[in-house]
């Protein structure tokens, strides 16, 4: 199948307390994960200093993924992928 290229929009998804519900759940510092049979925990800490809340997640908040957007039309992208003219070793290229 042959590559498409598509738009791209960066989203952060952020774990908020459940016992305060007030602050965020960040990685501990110095935290080590813990292995599960599911596989490792990264130990968080809720950021509210009166709370103290640790969990375990399987990622590490805050997470970046990313949302997919239509395809793009061979006229709108800018970058040729692969390049039409490919360097073989060997070539003087200076």
């Amino acid at each position: 199948m042959p590559e498409t290229v598509f738009k791209a929009q960066p989203i952060q998804i952020r774990y908020v307390c459940d016992k305060c519900g007030k602050a965020e759940m960040m990685p501990t510092p110095g935290g080590k994960p813990i292995l599960t049979p599911q596989g490792p925990l990264i130990p968080h800490t809720c950021g509210n200093k009166f709370c103290g809340e640790v969990k375990g997640f399987h990622v590490m908040y805050p997470v970046t993924t990313f949302i997919r957007g239509r395809a793009l039309a061979p006229d709108e992208i800018n970058v040729v992928f692969p390049p039409k003219e490919v360097i073989k070793t060997g070539d003087n290229i200076g």
